[in-house]
């Protein structure tokens, strides 16, 4: 995302991205290969015995980590804040408070 806008523009915007639980996350992804035959990956993931076996196959791939996403190659941070997908209404409402905004809807 950085690398879209000139450097001084990126620094001026507030980031946060809403991150999913890392076991959700697979489950959803390793579901998502298995129910499209035509995904470059399906046919391995298919072969594959477990779920397990599975986690073992993105570790290798060194896929599994959402922090590739958020830091840079010296791993500093590029955004913000970092939210839960599983608090997101609790999130939302601190992140737009500190622009001096609310939010009362549902979660």
């Amino acid at each position: 995302m950085q690398r879209m806008y000139p450097i001084e523009l990126f620094q001026t915007y507030y980031k946060f991205p809403i991150e999913r639980n890392p076991r959700e996350q697979m489950v959803s992804y390793d579901h998502y290969i298995q129910s499209r035959s035509e995904h470059h990956r399906s046919t391995k993931v298919q072969s594959l015995d477990s779920f397990e076996e599975y986690l073992a196959y993105e570790i290798k791939r060194d896929k599994i980590s959402q922090t590739r996403f958020l830091m840079d190659a010296n791993g500093e941070l590029l955004v913000d804040d970092v939210g839960c997908f599983e608090s997101l209404g609790e999130h939302w409402r601190q992140d737009i408070a500190q622009f001096g905004y609310s939010f009362d809807g549902d979660e």
